[in-house]
């Protein structure tokens, strides 16, 4: 017997939490971070789900987060805050650097996502992933020491928290950051 209808309502309950720990439930998009917080974020440690693994967990710039959040700059394959996973059973590829990626690497979008100080609650699903939450927080201060040093990447943890991929909960799932190149 098949559970994937339990799926979305397992992320509906973990979300839930939050509303009891005193935040409205998760709908909608929005952050009150005036601080850039642009980035991809990489897990410290491996996170598979059946043939795909983590790759990055991403946040735009301040302007991609207002223009998605009003509605005008969405597309269907990017969002301002969104995981992007690969696919470890697709066609392995080299790009300009010589660095492996993989040819199917499908990015779950937001259906719903809040960042509100430190913390950020993410939503999302996509057809082959399946549905996404995510809960943590994000050390603002080690985040902005490391993009104010000069540097474009940190192996500090800059974001903590709790992840659920097709049902399966990964706790305590730590992610450093590159700013980009």
């Amino acid at each position: 017997m098949k559970l994937s209808f339990l799926m979305p309502l397992f992320g509906a309950v973990l979300l839930l939490g939050s509303a009891l720990a005193g935040d409205a439930p998760l709908k909608g998009f929005s952050h009150d971070n005036t601080q850039e917080i642009f980035g991809y974020y990489l897990p410290k440690a491996e996170i598979k789900s059946g043939k795909f693994r983590l790759d990055t967990f991403s946040i735009g710039t301040l302007d991609e987060l207002k223009g998605w959040e009003s509605g005008k700059d969405r597309m269907p394959t990017y969002a301002p805050v969104m995981f992007t996973f690969q696919d470890l059973m697709s066609k392995k590829l080299k790009n300009e650097m010589g660095d492996t990626y993989y040819a199917n690497e499908p990015r779950v979008l937001p259906t719903a996502y809040r960042i509100k100080g430190n913390t950020i609650v993410f939503s999302g699903s996509d057809k082959q992933v399946g549905v996404v939450t995510f809960m943590g927080t994000i050390d603002l201060k080690a985040l902005k020491a490391a993009s104010d040093g000069g540097t474009l990447s940190t192996d500090k943890v800059i974001i903590k928290g709790d992840l659920t991929v097709a049902g399966k909960l990964y706790k305590g799932v730590e992610f450093t950051w590159f700013g980009g190149d």
